[in-house]
Parts: structure tokens; C-alpha cells; sequence
């Protein structure tokens, strides 16, 4: 042990670390004589000393405290696990908050909670670890246990390097620890027996705090709950020399005083609801100890999309996925809520296999094979990390597909799915393999036929989608081919999903041709035609981090069309669609300002010159909106996107359109 301690300090000297890095020890628990070795032996070395407590009832932690403290002379001490084995086992007698005061009174430096959070579900020594976490892990339960309340009072409020204040409350059945930091602000635990009722008076013995305390309280029956909120305030006192609370009943109780702002806190409802892909679920939320809303965003892209009023869009998946939707406080934005919304199939036809995570491989499965899908010996399956060097992880699951061209020989890839008749598009993300070789393209075809043609640009996953193609109700072929012919190429594909395409076909729906992602400004303008849709000055196309600052990513794909003002002309955009049959239709699209420069820009969709909807979005993050319901003809007509802003600087960002029976 002396040995080791030297190295470790010699080491740290060495490189001018030392002064950096605290060396403690011995992390014992019921072992008081190593602690003396310690002090005998390695003291010089040692910049605190640590110990460990389960359960120590209150009536012998004085035991176990000075034990230490009276070893380790000056050098400060640490309990750095305390913890109890049952979640009904922290109370009067032994608990979170009389092992705090205590260990604060007398002269602990500091106290860490033993398994904040537990990481197994089954322990091969006896489960003891789904026992003694305050807060299940994911797989076993969003709910905290009431440890979780008390702890986390405590965690919260007792300031960080605060210096310990005497206190005396002249009472066996009331005990108190007080804290005051460099600032000036002071928190005070009390801890009150079951029993009877109480008027507590705080004299601060002749000094003018001149400050408001706010109240937070822990008592055994507090409400388990996902949002995991810690104890709200729920009453103030302002004090000089002292203030009194006569407001303590007869429970047991924990309450933290303190002049610290009350935390933010943001609850969210529900919590944890599921929804079928496509579908939407109205989400609300409340803010704690603070004014004002939230503001709704779904994390991660291509998870779906929420409005500024909570209406969360599922995305189409191929298999169950959790997805985290934030609800972020307006007030104090690092304070958030978080909706775990559990997404589901929604039962349509799709290909077996699509996500390519069987068979499981630590490697490459190389073909000719068979996996749901038929691969030829330039195609197979590879898996994150293999030797195929990919770039990025694959975006669903572990594994994706990889296409290869070499020798001359092209890889391909193929299944047949039952569909019924009607319009589908084919989406899924690609990306090339960037370490080695050139650029590999590839078609993906219907029965033989190229429904689109893609390259992917760079090594990192990026979604596509194909054309429009129409069937008759039966069983399709669907392949991937590559088609470079020479070199040794390859492109990476995942997650491969058939969508009903939309009603009416849209070219450019998503605003991702021609890719602008190496242009210097990220942006491609007017007047001009992209993709299907034709431009005027003050228009064009964007990728995500453009000179534009968008606050959001595309929420489909990785361009957006803008819409701008400036100079007093307004910017839009329009393409002609033909419309299979009269009757009744209705635009939808995603949205969202450019808050970083500039106003609000607001803006009308147009069909054949008729304004079919009036739009404004205050928000950075991307909103879905839908125009009214209007009658169409059969054949083409124009659909615009129009700036109605005629004055400043004004931007909007617009993606993902789509127009369907209404």
C-alpha cells in the first residue's frame, strides 16, 4: 500500500499534476484499524481520509464518526458511502438526513449517497443492487423510490464547500444542521420525530440575515412520480435576526430552509405514453417554482416532431423505439422536463429484416446469403466496428447492409414484400464507406424498375427517399444495386421502410436536391429551379448549420427550403403537382423562424393563386402545419409557399411538404 501511494504521488509530481488530483483512502467500512495503518504509514501521501456506513443508526454514528476523526488529526475526512438496503428503512432512527446533520456537526467534510442510481437489474450475488439504487435503472422502471425525494433535497440545497454553522435546538426531538456559503446564503436541515405538532423559532443569535427563506418538505408519504421533481417550495419566511415556522405538523419530517433560489423544475404529462408511428399524442407540462411555459422539442433527429403546443408527430419506424421529447422551461431553459414516448410500428407492410440486425455477427456476414434478404458475394451485413471501417454508427440497431463493387462485380441486395395496391415511396439512410475505395452509387428498383438513383455524400448516415412508384396488390421485388462497375467501392444502407407516398406526388417534398452541404455558405438562392420547386430572389435552399443560423436540423433530411424578406421583396417558391381526382385537399409541412437574426416572418400557401392558409411561426423549433381543406380539380395546378412581410430582415424555414385528401 505504501509502495503504490508513493508511485501515485511520485507520478502526479512528475507531471506537474499533482496539485490537481486529491488522494484519498482507505474507502473502509467497519475496519477503524486500517484507517490507523493509513495514518501510520502513508499519511504524508494522503490529502484526506474516506470511510464508508450502511445503516448506521443514529444513536452509534458518533461511534462510527470519531473512530475516524480522532486517527486522522487535521486532514479532512470523507464519508463517501452512506446508504440503506430498503427504501422504507431511512427514518428517525436512522436515515439520509440525520446521518447529513450529524456527519456535518461533527466534522465531517463531506457525504456521498451510495447507489444513486443502480445498474442491474438481476445481481448474481442476490439482487442486492435493484435494492439499494434511489432511482431505477430505464429497463426496470422510470418511477424513483422515496429515498430519491429525501436524498435529492438534500443533494440540492446543502451548498457545495459551504462552512458548517453551530447550532443548538435545544430539543432530543428536533435536529438541525446549518450551512452557509461564501455568498452569504445559508440553508438549515431540520429533522422533526413523528409525534406532535410544532412552532419552530430560527434566532440567528443577534446577526441580520436579511434574507427570505424558502421552505421544502420531505415527509414518507410523498408521492412517487416519473417526473422525478424533488420537493417544491411551499412557504417563505423573511428573516433579520429570526424567523419562526408554526407550521409543522406531526409527521416525521425533513425540511430544507434555504436562501437559495428555489430550483426550477418542469413536469411533464404523461410521461411515458406510447403511440403508433405516424400518429400524434398531446403532451403538457408545468413549471415549478417559477413562471411561465415551456418550450417543446424532440431530441435527437428523426424522431418524429412536436408543435409549440405539445402535439407530438411519431416518425415511421421499423421497429419499438423510445424517443425523448424536452419540455424546456421559457424562464430558465437549462431547467427541462422529459416525455419518454415509446413509438410503435404501426402494422403496414415492410421488409423483413429492414434494420439488417439478423444474423447477429461480432463482424461481417459476407454473401451469397439469405436474411430476409437475398445477398450476392459483394453485398452482406456488417456490424459497428468492423472491418470495413465505417465512419458512423449504424443508425438502427448495430448492423447495417453494405453494397460492395469490386473485381468488377457489383453487390446487390433483394427481397420480395407483399403490399396492397396503391402509392409507396422507399426510404432509408446510407452512407458511403469513406476509409478506403471510391465513391459507390446505387439504384434501388420496384420489379425491375428504378424508382431512384443515389450517392451518398459523405460517411455519415444521412436519410433518403425514393421516388413515387405505384403497384398492383400482390408481391413486389425490391432491390439495391450498386453500379459503379470498377474500383473497390461501398456504401453502407440501414433501416429500410416502405411509406405510403402521398396523395398527391410533391418532387422535392423534402427540399434535399441538390445537396448544398459543400457550398460555402451551405445555402443555394434564387432565382432558380431545385428539385421541382422554382425560386424566386429571396428564396432557396438550406442544410442544417447554413449562414442562416437555423436554431433546429431539418426535420426531414438535411435541407430546408427558406423563405426571406429583405429589401423590401418578399421570397417564395411554387412548383406545378397534378392531381389525380377532384375533390378535397389539404397541404401539411414543417415549419420554424430564424431566430438567431432578424423578425418574424410570416407567410400564405397559395393553390392557383388562392390563399388556402396564412402562417406564422415565433419559434426556432419546427412545428407541423396544415392549410384548410380545399376543393381541387383533376390535372395541374400551381401549389406557392409567399412571404407576407414586406419590411426588415425576416426568415422562415420550411420543410417536408406533402399535400393529401382531405
Amino acid at each position: 500500500m505504501r509502495i503504490w501511494s508513493k508511485k501515485v504521488h511520485d507520478r502526479l509530481v512528475a507531471d506537474g499534476r499533482r496539485s490537481l488530483v486529491k488522494l484519498w483512502g482507505p474507502e473502509e467500512t467497519g475496519a477503524p484499524e486500517w484507517t490507523q495503518y493509513m495514518k501510520t504509514n502513508i499519511d504524508s501521501y494522503l490529502d484526506g481520509y474516506s470511510f464508508h456506513v450502511y445503516g448506521e443508526p443514529y444513536a452509534t454514528l458518533s461511534t462510527a464518526i470519531s473512530a475516524r476523526t480522532s486517527v486522522f488529526g487535521s486532514k479532512p475526512v470523507y464519508l463517501t458511502e452512506f446508504g440503506w438496503a430498503s427504501d422504507n428503512d431511512s427514518g428517525w432512527d436512522s436515515g439520509y438526513a440525520n446521518t447529513v446533520i450529524k456527519s456535518a456537526n461533527e466534522g465531517v467534510n463531506g457525504a456521498l449517497v451510495w447507489q444513486l442510481n443502480g445498474g442491474y437489474s438481476t445481481d448474481p450475488d442476490g439482487s442486492t443492487n435493484g435494492n439499494y439504487d434511489l432511482y431505477d435503472a430505464l429497463y426496470t422502471g422510470l418511477t424513483p423510490k422515496k429515498a430519491y425525494y429525501v436524498a435529492g433535497l438534500l443533494a440540492r440545497y446543502v451548498p457545495a464547500h459551504s462552512s458548517v454553522v453551530s447550532v443548538s435546538t435545544g430539543s432530543a426531538d428536533i435536529r438541525a444542521a446549518a450551512f452557509k456559503t461564501s455568498g452569504g446564503d445559508y440553508t438549515i436541515v431540520l429533522e422533526t420525530k413523528a409525534g406532535t405538532d410544532r412552532s419552530v423559532t430560527f434566532n440567528f443569535s443577534g446577526v441580520n440575515v436579511g434574507k427570505t427563506f424558502r421552505k421544502h418538505v420531505y415527509q414518507d408519504t410523498v408521492s412517487l412520480n416519473a417526473n422525478a421533481t424533488i420537493p417544491k417550495s411551499v412557504a417563505s419566511f423573511a428573516a433579520g435576526t429570526s424567523f419562526t415556522d408554526g407550521a409543522i405538523d406531526a409527521n416525521y419530517n425533513v425540511i430544507v430552509y434555504t436562501t437559495l433560489p428555489a430550483q426550477t423544475q418542469v413536469e411533464v404529462s404523461p410521461v411515458n405514453p406510447t403511440v403508433t408511428a405516424g400518429q400524434s399524442v398531446t403532451l403538457s407540462a408545468s413549471v415549478v417554482d417559477n413562471t411561465g411555459g415551456v418550450t417543446w422539442s424532440v431530441v435527437g433527429s428523426g424522431n418524429g416532431t412536436i408543435s409549440t403546443g405539445g402535439v407530438y408527430t411519431a416518425p415511421r419506424v421499423i421497429a419499438s423505439k423510445l424517443v425523448a421529447v424536452k419540455a424546456a422551461s421559457t424562464a430558465d431553459p437549462s431547467s427541462y422536463g422529459i416525455a419518454l414516448v415509446r413509438v410503435n410500428p404501426d402494422g403496414s407492410a415492410q421488409p423483413a429484416n429492414a434494420g439488417f440486425e439478423s444474423p447477429a455477427t461480432t463482424g461481417t456476414v459476407v454473401g451469397p446469403t439469405t436474411a430476409g434478404w437475398a445477398f450476392n458475394s459483394r453485398a452482406g451485413i456488417q456490424r459497428n466496428g468492423s472491418v470495413f471501417g465505417a465512419l458512423d454508427y449504424a443508425p438502427e440497431g448495430l448492423q447495417t447492409a453494405y453494397l460492395k463493387t469490386d473485381g468488377g462485380v457489383a453487390g446487390e441486395f433483394s427481397q420480395s414484400v407483399t403490399l396492397a395496391a396503391g402509392s409507396y415511396t422507399l426510404s432509408f439512410k446510407a452512407a458511403q464507406r469513406a476509409s478506403y475505395g471510391g465513391a459507390q452509387s446505387f439504384n434501388v428498383l420496384v420489379d425491375g424498375a428504378v424508382v431512384g438513383s443515389f450517392t451518398p455524400s459523405s460517411g455519415a448516415f444521412a436519410p433518403y427517399t425514393t421516388g413515387a412508384f405505384t403497384v398492383s396488390a400482390g408481391s413486389r421485388a425490391i432491390k439495391f444495386a450498386a453500379t459503379t462497375t470498377a474500383g473497390d467501392n461501398t456504401a453502407f444502407i440501414d433501416e429500410v421502410m416502405l411509406n405510403p407516398a402521398a396523395v398527391v406526388p410533391v418532387t422535392g417534398a423534402g427540399f434535399e436536391s441538390p445537396s448544398v452541404a459543400t457550398a460555402s455558405t451551405k445555402t443555394a438562392w434564387g432565382p432558380a429551379t431545385y428539385g421541382g420547386w422554382t425560386f424566386n430572389s429571396r428564396a432557396g435552399l438550406q442544410y442544417n448549420g447554413s449562414v442562416l443560423g437555423p436554431s433546429a436540423v431539418a426535420p426531414e433530411g438535411v435541407q430546408t427550403a427558406y423563405l426571406k424578406t429583405d429589401g423590401g421583396v418578399p421570397g417564395e417558391f411554387s412548383q406545378s403537382v397534378t392531381f389525380p381526382s377532384a375533390g378535397s385537399y389539404k397541404v401539411t409541412f414543417k415549419a420554424a423562424q430564424r431566430t438567431s437574426f432578424g423578425g418574424v416572418q410570416s407567410f400564405t400557401v397559395l393553390y392557383d393563386g388562392t390563399v388556402i392558409g396564412s402562417f406564422t411561426t415565433t419559434a426556432g423549433t419546427y412545428a407541423s402545419f396544415a392549410t384548410v381543406n380545399f376543393a381541387a380539380t383533376a390535372g395541374s395546378h400551381t401549389i406557392k409557399f409567399l412571404a407576407t412581410t414586406t419590411t426588415g430582415d425576416n426568415t422562415a424555414f420550411i420543410d417536408d411538404i406533402a399535400i393529401t385528401a382531405a
